[in-house]
């Protein structure tokens, strides 16, 4: 991960093992719960306290790579339904 906007919670999610569909859980490092993941909306991932139900938002896609991709991914889709929806 890069760039999270958490610094506290940075070193905890860096250590965890990065493994595509299943469900990641940060363990805290005393009885206060424990972080655990439940969604992605670009640029952030949204982590809940199995405790005290708090939320944390953890910035993982910097902001630039998530303008450059939103603005290419616009630009290409309106091109696409302008190429293939024209009316005649």
């Amino acid at each position: 991960m890069t760039d999270i906007d958490i610094p506290s919670v940075k070193s905890q999610l860096n250590a965890l093992p990065q493994q595509s569909g299943t469900r990641v859980f940060m363990r805290a490092r005393s009885s206060a719960g424990r972080w655990v993941y439940m969604y992605t909306a670009e640029p952030y991932a949204f982590y809940r306290n199995s405790k005290t139900k708090k939320w944390k938002v953890v910035q993982v896609t910097p902001t630039t790579t998530h303008v450059i991709n939103t603005m290419i991914n616009g630009y290409v889709n309106s091109y696409g339904n302008h190429v293939f929806y024209k009316k005649h």
